[in-house]
Order: structure tokens, then sequence, then C-alpha cells
């Protein structure tokens, strides 16, 4: 028959709480846990943006003709923006480069989005641009694998005068 002072005599066998755990191991787990997470974090915070850097220097190296039509780009649509006429519709003289064909570039107006087509035979610098894209094709195309990386940072900050034409091409 069962009885309380029966169940009693049959105690659990007595469990480690958490606090007791901590007061004996707690100094050992100190010494292991500290190091080797202060370990860590000096590697994420030193190691991974250096290579990172190391990265940047040798995609940039190894594609300075791109990065060099990149930049040529950038100054000639720089300089042929003021010589665009303005919007028909809306006055502004506020265009995108939207699109491009083999003799011909279309930008846009960015207040209107009516666009304006510009040929090889109106303007110099419009064949500057179209034999300078390529270089714009490659970057983009780096830049479409690792946008948030230092070299995406970096390609992006470059592509800030194509900035509407490369959404498009990265979004096809």
């Amino acid at each position: 028959m069962w009885s309380p002072k029966s169940y009693a005599q049959y105690q659990p066998i007595p469990s480690l709480h958490i606090r007791d755990f901590l007061v004996e191991a707690g100094p050992e787990i100190l010494l292991f846990v500290i190091p080797s997470v202060a370990i860590a974090l000096f590697y994420v915070s030193l190691f991974i943006p250096w290579n990172q850097n190391r990265q940047l220097r040798r995609w940039l190296l190894q594609n300075r003709r791109a990065v060099r039509q990149l930049l040529i780009l950038n100054f000639t649509l720089k300089r042929l923006r003021p010589k665009l006429p303005g919007c028909s519709s809306c006055t502004a003289g506020r265009f995108e480069l939207w699109d491009h064909d083999r003799n011909l570039l279309v930008f846009r107006c960015m207040n209107c989005r009516r666009n304006i087509t510009v040929s090889v035979f109106q303007f110099q610098e419009v064949r500057q641009i179209l034999n300078n894209l390529p270089g714009l094709f490659i970057v983009l195309r780096q830049l479409s694998y690792k946008p948030f990386d230092a070299l995406g940072r970096h390609l992006q900050a470059l592509c800030v005068e194509t900035e509407v034409f490369a959404r498009r091409y990265l979004r096809r």
C-alpha cells in the first residue's frame, strides 16, 4: 500500500542547478569563451574587410580597361547633358541615359518621362559614349553578382551617371 512515508524514502537524484554549475565551472568557461570570442571578433573586424579590399583591388586591376571606359563614359555624359535640347513638353533639362542602339542614344526626361533620341551625327560625344558602353556592361555584370560587398559598393559609386540605365540593365 502506498503512503507518503514510503514515497519520501525514494527521493530523486539531486539535480545540478545552473547556478551551481556556473559557480563550479564558471572560471574555466570564462577562460576559454572570452578569448575565443575576442579572436572571432578580431577576425571578423580586420581580416574580412582586408580580404574584400584585396578582392576589390584585384578585380579593378584585372578589369582596368572596363573601369577606364566607364570613367570616360561618365565624363562624356556629363559633357553631353548640357548640350541636349530642353524637353519639349515640360521645358526641364534633366535627362538620364535610357537606352542605346548602334548609332543612337535615347535619353529620358526625368520630369515628364518623354524620350529624346540623339544620333552620332548630331554630337560627337554620342560616338564616344557608344564606344565606351562595353565597359559599363562589364561593370554591371560584376555588380549583378555581388552588389553589397566592397566591390559592389565601389562599382555602384562609379555608376552614378548611368544609374537609371544600370537599373534597367540589371533587371533584364
